[in-house]
């Protein structure tokens, strides 16, 4: 069976922030989603934290406007790469892995991510976080700037 990856909010913002560092590499895991050689999908969470992100000049050296954004976000809802959504249950086992995991603060986030992606039956997060779901026995981490992909 084909492993399916979650696409991390840090992988869309290093694909579309030419300034990064991370930004070939990061555009080459969204160009494979696109074309669709990984079988990937995005959190619905994902697409505003990159709104957030990729607009703020305290978060990122030069920002895109929120037209382009917008347009990014269309571009990605209407391609090959599926969207996850939120439903109960991911709020529902969020708090659950919450306290399984004993996690505070902003970390709460990331737990939704992996609530959904238990929901959605995916095992796999490319990000480039890896540190925060390293001990999150449910799903596996792929760091793509330390690791390869497929």
């Amino acid at each position: 069976m084909e492993t399916t990856y979650l696409i991390d909010t840090n992988i869309l913002v290093y694909a579309y922030n030419e300034d990064s560092e991370f930004h070939e590499k990061a555009l080459k895991i969204l160009e494979n989603a696109l074309n669709k050689n990984i079988n990937a999908v995005i959190a619905d969470k994902s697409l505003f934290e990159f709104f957030a992100i990729i607009t703020d000049s305290r978060r990122i050296e030069n920002p895109i406007t929120i037209d382009e954004t917008i347009e990014i976000i269309d571009f990605l809802v209407d391609s090959n790469i599926t969207i996850i959504y939120s439903s109960s249950f991911g709020f529902l086992k969020t708090l659950e892995l919450a306290k399984k995991y004993r996690i505070k603060r902003q970390e709460i986030f990331d737990m939704n991510l992996v609530a959904l992606m238990i929901h959605n039956k995916i095992d796999t997060i490319i990000t480039a976080n890896d540190r925060h779901f390293r001990n999150i026995k449910e799903i596996k981490v792929r760091n793509p700037f330390k690791q390869q992909i497929r």
